[in-house]
């Protein structure tokens, strides 16, 4: 039951068949740890309302919605002066076989962004499967850039310069997800970034990245991270901040792995690892005491 199309292993479909009888039984963490929009996107794959099947998919209808978020974010950034977005998609033509999702002018660089909308990955096999679908993804961003650094006509075009000012821009490959599972990762040359974070990033030089309560009077102190200042510091920072972004790695650098004994029938000492995340620790700690409520 959990090999039938829509059913994405046991997430939409938890009865496992127990050898030697005609009883079943079910997986209780399916329902205890349900996701809805999950089990909607496999019943209707169940259905045969998916991809294969419509003729608009879901991520044309994303890409495009994204695209407009994007606009908006540049276009209220008051730091910015020669940023700008393409108001839509490069179609493949008979003289340029490349489709662009979205095209980006940042400073001194082009963004070509493979845009992808997905569901998070649940177990293992699902897990293996989502890298496998980045490494194609960042395959195909990285021969759309290869592609428009050979034809700075195109870009010109849709973006509204011209062609010598784009020509003596340079090009970065990225693949955008729709959440955030591989965020941060480099393949083959291409980074992985997660849609929010590219949208908050062109939006404003500054992020919110914390807060400090008073735990007496309840008063909250939000944490401001700076980003940049200008759209030259926004270009110039934009590889590093993706490769590690600062509201991620803030909670990645404090994981900790701990051992502990696992439970066994058989009385056995078996130790497993897992992971908790730690107390903020130096500069981060001192900066959250300077700017707590006195």
């Amino acid at each position: 039951m959990a090999g039938q199309k829509g059913t994405r292993g046991l997430w939409a479909a938890p009865l496992v068949p127990i050898p030697g009888n005609d009883s079943f039984a079910l997986a209780l963490p399916v329902l205890a740890a349900s996701n809805p929009p999950r089990k909607v996107e496999m019943w209707l794959e169940k259905g045969g309302l998916d991809d294969s099947t419509l003729k608009q998919h879901r991520g044309d209808s994303y890409e495009s919605e994204y695209r407009s978020t994007v606009r908006a974010a540049i276009a209220r950034n008051s730091s910015f002066s020669n940023a700008r977005c393409a108001d839509r998609e490069i179609k493949a033509t008979s003289d340029f076989n490349e489709q662009i999702d979205l095209l980006i002018r940042l400073g001194d660089m082009i963004i070509v962004a493979e845009v992808k909308c997905w569901l998070f990955p649940a177990d293992s096999f699902e897990r293996f499967q989502h890298f496998g679908k980045l490494r194609s993804a960042a395959k195909q961003a990285v021969r759309k850039a290869t592609a428009l650094r050979a034809r700075p006509d195109v870009a010109a075009r849709a973006l509204g310069f011209d062609e010598a000012e784009v020509s003596a821009l340079r090009t970065v490959p990225i693949v955008v997800t729709n959440q955030g599972f591989g965020f941060s990762l480099e393949i083959d040359g291409c980074r992985v970034v997660e849609a929010a974070l590219l949208r908050t990033y062109l939006s404003g030089g500054s992020v919110v990245a914390g807060a400090n309560i008073d735990v007496k009077t309840g008063q909250i102190v939000p944490m401001n991270f700076t980003l940049y200042v200008t759209e030259k510091q926004a270009a110039e920072r934009f590889e590093s901040i993706i490769a590690k972004p600062p509201l991620l790695y803030r909670f990645v650098d404090r994981i900790q792995p701990t051992l502990m004994p696992f439970p066994s029938l058989i009385g056995a000492k078996t130790m497993v690892t897992i992971f908790h995340l730690a107390d903020v620790a130096g500069e981060e700690r001192l900066l959250s005491q300077m700017r707590a409520p006195t």
